[in-house]
């Protein structure tokens, strides 16, 4: 997760900066405080990101007859009475020839090289992040 220096929550469908943006707006009153326990806020966080990761895998499992549904509307956008949904396409993919590959490649050395002796201009925050067990 990234911090967010959003006054308010993103919009809904943004879970992942829904989470953030809350773990940052209560950061600096669990920093103030003396009562609380750490325990009080890691613990509600680990069981918001178990429910998301079973709702992601619903989601996904939705997805196939999601699409299928859609299609048979047989138009680009719709709206529904919560959301617009409309059709969009993946990036695409290409198989470029190899002498472009070879000068990507250079350039990401050139890249490494220049980070290693530069410091970033953004980034490099300091984050929490939470990997769920087996």
């Amino acid at each position: 997760w990234a911090s967010s220096s959003q006054d308010g929550p993103p919009g809904a469908t943004d879970t992942s900066s829904l989470v953030s943006w809350g773990a940052t707006q209560h950061l600096g009153a669990f920093m103030n405080s003396t009562t609380t326990i750490p325990s009080d806020v890691i613990d509600p966080m680990v069981a918001l990101r178990l429910q998301l990761t079973q709702l992601e895998a619903q989601i996904d499992a939705l997805k196939p007859d999601f699409f299928d549904a859609c299609a048979a509307q047989e138009v680009d956008q719709f709206q529904h009475q919560q959301a617009v949904i409309y059709r969009r396409l993946t990036p695409g993919k290409w198989d470029y020839p190899s002498d472009l590959i070879e000068q990507e490649q250079r350039l990401k050395q050139q890249k490494r090289q220049f980070q290693e002796t530069h410091e970033p201009v953004a980034g490099r925050e300091v984050i929490w992040s939470i990997k769920l067990a087996p």
